[in-house]
C-alpha cells in the first residue's frame, strides 16, 4: 500500500504595521503592504489547487487577518480556521503539537503563524535535498512553504518531508 502524500501548507503572516509604537506585538495589524500581500498569496494557492482541508492559525491580529484575507481569495470560510493561542510564538515543540491535532483524513493543510518558529518547523522536517533552500531568513513576511507530507499528522518525523515549494509575494508582482 502506498503512503498517502499529503500537503503542509506554512504561511509566514504579512508584513506587520510598526505605525503605533505602544501597541502590544499581539495587537499589530497588517501594514499596507501585509494587506496586498496575503490576498495575493491566497490567490496563487488558489490557481494552483492548494485549498486546505484544514487549517490552523495563529490568533494574533497579523496572522489572523492573514489567514482570513487568504481564506477569502480561497474561498474558503473562515469558519473553518482552528485559532490556536499556542501557535504565537511557538518554537517546535508546539507546532508539532499543533499538526498533530490535524485529523488523519486533512490531505491539504495550512498553517499560519510567526517566525522563528515556521523556519525551525521548516529546517526539522524536509529532507537533506531540500536543506539548501532553508537558510536562516527564507521565511519572508507572507512567504509561503509546500511540504509534501508522507508521515501521518501526529507522528511527523525530522526529514521525511520534501519541500516541494517555496513562494514569495514579490515573485507574484
Amino acid at each position: 500500500m502506498k503512503a498517502q502524500q499529503r500537503k503542509l501548507m506554512i504561511l509566514r503572516h504579512a508584513k506587520s504595521s510598526w505605525n503605533e509604537p505602544d501597541l502590544d506585538d499581539y495587537e499589530r495589524p497588517l501594514s499596507k503592504r501585509g494587506r496586498r500581500d496575503a490576498p495575493l498569496m491566497g490567490e496563487w494557492m488558489r490557481k494552483h489547487g492548494w485549498i486546505p482541508d484544514y487549517i490552523v492559525s495563529s490568533p494574533a491580529r497579523r496572522a489572523k487577518e492573514t489567514t482570513l484575507m487568504v481564506c477569502d481569495a480561497l474561498a474558503v470560510e473562515a469558519d473553518r480556521v482552528v485559532w490556536d493561542e499556542h501557535i504565537y510564538g511557538a518554537e517546535l515543540p508546539a507546532l508539532l503539537e499543533a499538526l498533530g491535532k490535524i485529523p488523519e483524513s486533512a490531505e491539504r493543510a495550512l498553517l499560519v503563524g510567526h517566525n522563528p518558529g515556521l523556519e525551525e518547523l521548516i529546517a526539522y522536517l524536509v529532507t537533506e535535498e531540500s536543506r539548501a533552500a532553508v537558510a536562516f531568513g527564507f521565511m519572508k513576511t507572507a512567504t509561503l512553504a509546500v511540504l509534501q507530507i508522507r508521515d501521518p499528522w501526529r507522528r511527523l518525523r525530522a526529514h521525511h518531508a520534501k519541500l516541494e515549494r517555496l513562494k514569495r509575494p514579490k515573485e507574484l508582482l
